[in-house]
């Protein structure tokens, strides 16, 4: 699963379930951000990403590089992914973008300005204009993505597992953002890093590490010792997270 829940793929069948953001809105929504002085623009599609500047490898790795070591290894996961995995468009603008855009896309990514209270308006201008027609969501500070209506990490889970016939209760996620928050909360069990934010930690069922010190590993090695059941896991947790805050 990918964009948020937009792109939904079957492993065992190889077979991809996409849920994409129409082509109208897309558009709009980027014309929406040109009122808007130094907002920046992604869109990322089935096969990759548009982006609305000169070079979107020599951005990312001149902002990754002004502090290399504050990064995650989920950072430079990321890092590699798009360097080596993703195909990129650039458009050198938002206006080419949007001249770009021939389809439907997964989701338009849209990085705020200097002014916080900029996206702010902008997130007012679109929930006013198009309600229940959008979902927005956000994975970093003053950043925001935009999807289909009723997309999101916690419903591509339930298609996916639908199709799979795994039951909600058997399900474990992990997540470290506010975008996982429905996802997590779908789950049997939801588990979030130790790096997310507060409101990310409080609704949890469980609080591991952060992902610079192996969180997630420890936490698979902890539910691995009470043979990997949800239930269990509940009924023991108190007992094997001495560090981690439950």
């Amino acid at each position: 699963m990918c964009s948020d829940g937009a792109i939904i793929k079957d492993i065992y069948s190889n077979n991809t379930i996409y849920n994409l953001l129409p082509r109208e809105i897309a558009i709009d929504v980027m014309r929406m951000a040109l009122d808007y002085k130094n907002f920046r623009i992604q869109v990322f599609t089935k096969d990759g990403k548009i982006y609305a500047g000169q070079s979107y490898r020599a951005t990312y790795f001149k902002h990754f590089l002004k502090e290399p070591l504050k990064h995650s290894l989920r950072g430079y996961f990321n890092l590699m992914r798009d360097f080596v995995f993703i195909p990129v468009k650039n458009t050198g603008s938002i206006q080419g973008t949007i001249a770009a855009i021939d389809k439907s896309p997964a989701k338009v990514v849209v990085y705020g300005n200097e002014r916080p209270d900029d996206l702010k308006d902008f997130i007012n201008k679109l929930a006013a204009k198009y309600g229940d027609k959008i979902s927005i969501t956000s994975a970093i500070e003053n950043c925001i993505d935009i999807l289909n209506g009723g997309i999101s990490k916690a419903k591509g889970l339930s298609m996916l597992s639908e199709k799979l016939g795994i039951k909600r209760e058997e399900i474990i996620t992990v997540g470290d953002n506010i975008n996982d928050m429905e996802m997590l909360e779908y789950a049997g069990l939801g588990v979030a890093m130790g790096n997310a934010p507060e409101r990310v930690k409080n609704m949890a069922d469980y609080v591991t590490d952060t992902n610079d010190n192996d969180g997630l590993a420890k936490f698979l090695e902890k539910l691995n010792s009470v043979q990997i059941t949800t239930e269990k896991f509940y009924a023991t947790q108190t007992n094997i997270c001495q560090s981690e805050r439950c």
